[in-house]
């Protein structure tokens, strides 16, 4: 479908929607859910990674270790692990890119922790541990779109197809 001479993703979006509303009913009974509110906590590895000043800050396997029992600790029972940046992975993946930075300064500095460990990894070990649900999730349509004077940030993916990419209501 297109309008305004781009093509609009709703087809892609419905086919994803569908897929989930078919995929199979559970055999055993969900959990009980508890009498109060849930906490959720939402991870973003690279923003973390990304903001941290010093060694100190979410850059080693210990810094994880303090996030997730920290959030234990105030009664959260979910985390969400995004697994995605820019239509890229960021932990190591045999089948999508690894996310390896742009020429920002921060951007090098996260793509060099996710080359040290992989944070994912140690994130769901540490949920376990902690008997925190842990759900990795991927970022639809953040295939970077265009920041000026920043090289790195599209992916091959819109650079293919740029009808595919988030526009403003003028087409741009």
């Amino acid at each position: 479908m297109k309008r305004n001479g781009m093509r609009t993703t709703w087809p892609v979006t419905f086919s994803l929607v569908i897929g989930v509303v078919a995929l199979p009913a559970r055999s055993e009974p969900p959990a009980a859910r508890p009498a109060g509110p849930e906490y959720i906590l939402n991870v973003d590895y690279l923003d973390l990674a990304w903001l941290g000043k010093t060694d100190e800050q979410y850059y080693h396997r210990g810094s994880i270790a303090n996030l997730l029992q920290t959030a234990k600790a105030n009664g959260f029972t979910r985390v969400l692990w995004r697994v995605s940046a820019f239509g890229e992975s960021v932990y190591p993946s045999k089948v999508r890119k690894s996310y390896d930075g742009d020429s920002r300064p921060e951007s090098k500095r996260a793509a060099e922790t996710l080359k040290r460990f992989d944070p994912l990894k140690v994130g769901i070990e540490e949920c376990r541990k902690l008997d925190l649900k842990v759900y990795a999730w991927v970022t639809i349509c953040d295939e970077g779109g265009s920041l000026p004077g920043v090289d790195g940030v599209t992916s091959q993916f819109v650079l293919d197809h740029p009808e595919y990419q988030w526009c403003s209501r003028d087409g741009k």
